[in-house]
């Protein structure tokens, strides 16, 4: 397994680390497990796109997040 450290969806421009790593959703196909954290009612839009891709094997969030992402569901 392939593990990745200090990743930013490059251009980002909140992304302060320091030595940031940009991958395009298409790299994200070539990497085994893909894991997501992220939380923020404000990142529900983004976080149902990015899901709906079916790149993301692991989404690591909080619950009012996750509620927010499941209610289009319903």
């Amino acid at each position: 397994m392939r593990a990745a450290t200090n990743l930013c969806w490059a251009p980002y421009p909140q992304c302060r680390l320091k030595n940031p790593i940009g991958l395009a959703p298409e790299n994200l196909r070539d990497i085994e497990t893909v894991i997501l954290p992220s939380s923020g009612l404000e990142k529900v839009p983004v976080l149902r796109a990015v899901l709906r891709l079916g790149i993301v094997d692991v989404l690591i969030t909080d619950e009012k997040t996750a509620e927010a992402i499941l209610a289009e569901r319903r």
